[in-house]
């Protein structure tokens, strides 16, 4: 490589918009939790996008997600029992294990009634589907 194309390529690789160009590829979330059956999905995602100074209640969000329904689920308080864990949001309260959950609606919250039996997923990517929904979230609120 001759001088003149080693300058050109520390140009271009100290410009600040193309360090930016690589910033938009980082995710900006993380799938902490994921769990489904046929007709839901409900995810607890960290937000990369913010200084993990933020509240807490800015960084992380538990989504529940059907086909015709997208809910941020209001957190009020978790607790963990062995291998349980509880989350209790106003809309319901989640249960889990490694393997299985369940998530119990609060009557005449939301449009889901009854314990909707669900499977844990351990995977930290998910769906490309799943994961284009939980993006334009995140660029609603940004908005």
């Amino acid at each position: 490589m001759n001088n003149t194309a080693k300058t050109h390529c520390n140009t271009l690789r100290n410009n600040p918009r193309n360090k930016q160009s690589h910033a938009v590829n980082k995710p900006s979330f993380k799938v902490l939790f994921h769990l489904s059956n046929e007709t839901i999905d409900i995810v607890e995602i960290k937000r990369l996008d913010l200084p993990d100074t933020e509240e807490k209640s800015e960084l992380f969000h538990w989504l529940l997600l059907s086909d015709k329904h997208f809910q941020r689920l209001s957190f009020v308080s978790m607790s963990v029992t062995g291998d349980r864990q509880n989350r209790c949001f106003r809309e319901g309260l989640l249960e889990f294990t490694d393997s299985k959950g369940r998530f119990t609606p609060v009557p005449g919250c939301g449009r889901r009634t009854g314990a909707e039996e669900l499977a844990v997923h351990q995977l930290e990517k998910p769906s490309a589907k799943l994961g284009q929904r939980i993006k334009n979230y995140l660029s609603g609120i940004q908005a």
